[in-house]
């Protein structure tokens, strides 16, 4: 009985013992996890700043990708963002100049735009490449822990995403409409020559094509293909001679700078491209119209439009017009006309008192040539009718005429009547009190300037000569 009730005793405390290494080596164990527990939340709170600017960086990384995108798409569409233009001074920006350079800056610039931001795209990579690696090695994170959390980042980032590129695609369209609206404006306009309207009063149709190129007007100056080199001298030339035959210290000194820059200009110019302000297909429709003679192409009298005429109608309105004026058929060659108009000329200058051969150049033309009368069609008339005018420029008495428009000239500004454009006309009656009851006529003269008796009219102007006091400080020429 002892020996049983010793077994008992010795079963149970071995019972005890054993419940109290199980109790030992539980406690043990929660002793263990709640440390590891507070080394991993402190851990945790040391990696926060260093998860934050991964977060950051990955957020710039983001923006900057999706402007990349955005601005190679305006490279693909020939589009530039408001940031990236460039401004020059109106006078060159207006030019085909300024325009070419303005292109080719802008582009440039937003090709350095995209390098840039790869540049800082590959610059991030790195950054965070190096916390990851500190947030591994020093701070002692799982590698699996430190992935996860780039991942969790980049996902936080999606609606961010969206919003970003949300807004790049509405500036992107707007830069579409923009570019649209810039299309519609015609190309005369873009090269600051407005089109012209283009009067059809011919029975020979022509193309929308030919049309299209009349409507840049007949003052359109076309670009030269090579560089006008021997202009530039003989204009600048012609100058220098001019003051050099003044014979003072000064205009001989002045001929000579101006010689000295015009060479530097040329020097530096003549190999210049000129790009052309026509295409091929425009200067063969020009090239058409010049050899086509069954129309006569010419300007209307008043206003800027191109009329285009049947050759037969406008020859017949020319000769309507000299029919009515004061105008004889000669036999005479040009030449003979030409030499007999200089030596009358020059006869009267000697009997004036005018013999220095210097005096004389300014009253006469190198190389004369006949004076020639065209018409200017009436668009606003009925039957469209011609006014006859006549060219002197280079006429054997060009210089003789603008010398007496500028002696005659204070003496219209005299009369009562006098209008010296439409601005004057403006500021006379800028006063005048108009009432609902008053009316506005206007009267036509025909054929004002050949019905001028001109026996009366010279006996008049030498009359009001000889009464001007002033003609002295004019002329010296009595």
């Amino acid at each position: 009985m002892q020996k049983c009730s010793f077994k008992i005793v010795m079963t149970e405390l071995n019972i005890v013992c054993s419940s109290f290494k199980i109790l030992y080596v539980i406690f043990i164990l929660s002793m263990a996890n709640r440390m590891s527990g507070e080394d991993w939340n402190k851990k945790r709170q040391q990696a926060q700043p260093y998860i934050n600017k991964v977060r950051s960086l990955l957020e710039k990384k983001m923006r900057w990708v999706e402007q990349v995108g955005f601005l190679r798409r305006c490279r693909k569409e020939g589009l530039i963002p408001k940031g990236l233009r460039v401004s020059f001074p109106s006078s060159i920006e207006k030019s085909e100049y300024g325009q070419r350079l303005k292109g080719r800056n802008e582009k440039k610039i937003i090709k350095r735009a995209i390098s840039d931001l790869f540049v800082k795209i590959k610059h991030a990579e790195i950054d965070i490449g190096k916390l990851n690696l500190y947030l591994m090695q020093e701070l002692k994170m799982p590698e699996g822990w430190v992935e996860r959390m780039g991942n969790w980042a980049s996902n936080s980032l999606k609606t961010e995403s969206m919003k970003v590129r949300k807004r790049l695609t509405v500036k992107l369209q707007g830069l579409r409409m923009e570019k649209k609206k810039k299309e519609k404006v015609p190309e005369s306009k873009k090269m600051g020559s407005p089109k012209k309207k283009v009067v059809y009063n011919s029975s020979k149709r022509l193309t929308e094509e030919k049309l299209d190129v009349l409507a840049l007007g007949l003052n359109f100056g076309i670009t030269p293909r090579k560089f006008p080199l021997v202009e530039y001298i003989q204009a600048a030339e012609l100058l220098c001679q001019r003051l050099e035959e003044i014979g003072d210290a000064e205009s001989v000194e002045r001929a000579t700078s101006i010689r000295n820059v015009v060479f530097q200009h040329l020097k530096q110019g003549y190999k210049l491209t000129i790009k052309p302000n026509l295409t091929r297909r425009q200067r063969e429709i020009i090239k058409e119209l010049k050899e086509d003679d069954s129309i006569i192409i010419c300007p209307a009298d008043k206003g800027k439009a191109v009329v285009i005429e049947d050759r037969e109608v406008y020859l017949m309105k020319t000769q309507d017009q000299i029919s009515e004026g004061d105008y004889a058929l000669t036999n005479k060659s040009e030449k003979s006309i030409l030499r007999r108009l200089h030596r009358k000329l020059m006869d009267q200058l000697i009997s004036m008192g005018i013999t220095n051969f210097k005096e004389q150049r300014l009253y006469t033309v190198t190389g004369p040539v006949m004076a020639s009368m065209a018409l200017l069609i009436k668009v606003h008339k009925k039957n469209f009718p011609g006014r006859a005018y006549v060219s002197q420029i280079d006429d054997p008495s060009y210089y003789v005429c603008k010398e007496l428009t500028r002696i005659l000239n204070p003496l219209d500004e005299k009369g009562e009547s006098f209008l010296r454009d439409t601005y004057h006309f403006k500021d006379l009656i800028l006063g005048l009190e108009v009432r609902d009851s008053d009316w506005l006529g206007s009267l036509d003269i025909v054929g004002i300037f050949p019905n001028i008796p001109v026996l009366k009219t010279l006996e008049v102007v030498k009359e009001e000569l000889e009464n001007d006091e002033t003609l002295t400080g004019r002329t010296k020429i009595s």
